[in-house]
């Protein structure tokens, strides 16, 4: 709470722009993708693929620990 009141009202102003910005940046992302992985099957085929290989992977390792 200290570093709060040494800030300016500008910086805490800005500071909460920023992270709104980042905030809907994330949710067009999220929407986005979520989007494309429901209404394209060749997207949905390469996720699912690349998510196969990596338990694959993770499992090797596993193994070899």
């Amino acid at each position: 709470m200290d570093l709060i009141k040494d800030l300016s009202d500008e910086e805490i102003k800005k500071m909460i722009h920023v992270y709104k910005k980042y905030n809907q940046q994330k949710e067009y992302r999220r929407n986005y993708y979520n989007k494309r992985y429901n209404e394209d099957d060749e997207y949905k085929n390469k996720i699912k693929l690349s998510n196969k290989k990596y338990l694959e992977s993770k499992k090797k390792v596993k193994n070899i620990i």
